[in-house]
């Protein structure tokens, strides 16, 4: 490379879309004089497109390209012919009925101006061939008609057609596609002899491998975008797939964090309204003329609900809100957990005109532990309504708490003989927002919240939930408490 600190090329900022959809977004690269810089990228990451750009086929939609630091309007192959970039396209052919001659006269005509007449040097043209085709070391017969060409010959004519101009910067579009081995080191030989006479060559690619043999510089493009820039010397295949799964998870989980967005505010605009409906329908037919006492009983009972579930939303709300910011408050004390599961059974039972039977079973002798009761109140409320939402009310369900000595840990299982839940939606369920798709579950409210809040809070005591469950035989969730817990700080402070 002639020279490290003096740019022939550079392109600042390039943006473009087709039909709407972005194909470069903010690309900027330089290439420097007599560099061989290679723009690596898989098929349709907007190598093309760029390349189209630079050769004046294509305009940009935004953004700049400088040659020798002065900005250039490329609006036609002329123009940008005639500002000394040559290219060489990789989907461009040759006329096949015109000789090989002639089809380079067609790229050297278009470097003339275009006010004057055609005067053709063809003393200076039969030069210039003849040092190209002395540089790239080939045999040629200029008088040969191109379709007669091979596949790897009329690959050469390309490049010779464009070094004919004379330009200081070409632009190669995956020059080695349909060439042998042979004919691959000619032409990276070629191109080491242009880099050293001061020639800059921008290099698409889309095949790691050449890298060595050929760049001084790599640059990697993907879905538009310029991921990064390195020395070949540092550039090897597991750089180059470090940098594109870097940026691929970086995509997915800024995807991911938008799709959640939706899904949120769909969801919470979904559970509000519902209550609100309810409250005000109900309220409307109460202020609507005088009922019996029996019907507006029956009304204020159904606005209470809807009042609770607004409650329950927002609360649901606010707690996962501090979970994710590591602030949920947690006040332990000694707590005797099958007194809280009863008063939660109690509690539900009071609130639901029709509930399934529920057992409560703990083993003898069962053990104090140090938890935080109002919050194990709500882990166990939530787990024993979701078993009564997914049960017929004949069904029964069972609390059950038993001591693993061997893990110095309790644990409680709330048990149902519901729908149950197919195996590849179980790891998913204590995910925010998450809700098992089914026909069997059609109508039944939910925001998505309680188990990933149920899991917060579990996790913040230094314990574990989890699920098991069985198609149309009922689950079973389960969580653990240390025997000798202390609150789990190491995150959150």
């Amino acid at each position: 490379m002639l020279s490290n600190d003096r740019n022939a090329l550079c392109v600042e900022n390039i943006y473009k879309r087709f039909s709407g959809n972005i194909v470069l977004e903010d690309v900027s690269l330089c290439l420097r004089q007599g560099e061989v810089h290679v723009l690596l990228g898989v098929d349709g990451s907007g190598k093309s497109t760029l390349v189209k750009i630079l050769a004046g086929i294509v305009k940009a939609d935004a953004g700049s390209v400088l040659i020798d630091g002065a900005p250039i309007q490329l609006n036609s192959p002329r123009m940008a012919i005639r500002s000394g970039i040559g290219t060489v396209f990789q989907e461009t052919s040759l006329v096949p009925d015109m000789t090989i001659a002639d089809n380079i006269l067609l790229n050297y005509a278009n470097n003339q101006s275009r006010y004057s007449p055609l005067l053709i040097n063809w003393k200076r043209l039969n030069e210039t061939i003849n040092e190209i085709v002395n540089l790239l070391e080939v045999e040629i017969d200029l008088q040969q008609l191109a379709k007669h060409l091979s596949q790897p010959q009329q690959q050469i004519v390309k490049i010779i057609k464009a070094l004919c101009t004379r330009p200081h910067i070409v632009i190669l579009d995956e020059p080695t596609r349909g060439l042998s081995d042979v004919d691959v080191g000619q032409l990276f030989r070629a191109i080491r002899k242009l880099s050293r006479s001061g020639t800059s060559i921008l290099y698409i690619s889309c095949r790691p491998d050449e890298i060595p043999r050929v760049a001084d510089r790599v640059s990697v493009i993907k879905e538009g975008k310029i991921l990064g820039t390195m020395s070949a010397d540092e550039t090897n295949l597991r750089s180059v797939v470090e940098m594109l799964v870097a940026e691929t998870s970086q995509a997915m989980a800024l995807r991911e964090a938008d799709r959640l967005r939706r899904e949120f505010v769909s969801l919470v605009s979904h559970e509000l309204r519902t209550p609100l409906a309810t409250i005000r329908g109900y309220a409307e037919t109460v202020m609507s003329r005088p009922w019996s006492e029996e019907i507006r009983v029956e009304c204020l009972e159904a606005i209470t609900s809807g009042c609770e579930r607004l409650t329950e939303l927002v609360d649901n709300l606010l707690d996962i809100s501090s979970l994710e910011k590591g602030i949920l408050r947690i006040e332990q004390e000694a707590v005797y957990l099958p007194i809280i599961a009863r008063d939660v059974c109690r509690t539900i039972k009071s609130n639901k005109r029709k509930t399934p039977n529920i057992r409560i079973r703990f083993s003898e002798h069962f053990p104090t532990v140090q938890a935080d009761p109002r919050r194990i109140e709500q882990v166990l409320h939530n787990l024993i309504d979701n078993a009564i939402k997914y049960s017929s009310p004949d069904n029964i369900i069972t609390v059950t708490g038993m001591v693993d000595d061997k893990h110095s840990r309790v644990v409680i299982t709330v048990t149902d003989r519901g729908v149950g839940i197919p195996p590849e939606h179980l790891l998913r369920v204590f995910e925010r927002f998450y809700r098992v798709p089914s026909s069997q579950l059609a109508g039944i409210e939910g925001s998505g919240l309680g188990l990933a809040i149920c899991k917060g809070i579990i996790e913040r005591h230094g314990g574990q939930i989890w699920a098991k469950s069985v198609i149309d035989q009922g689950s079973a969730f389960s969580f653990s408490l240390p025997l000798l817990v202390t609150l789990v700080q190491a995150a959150h402070e």
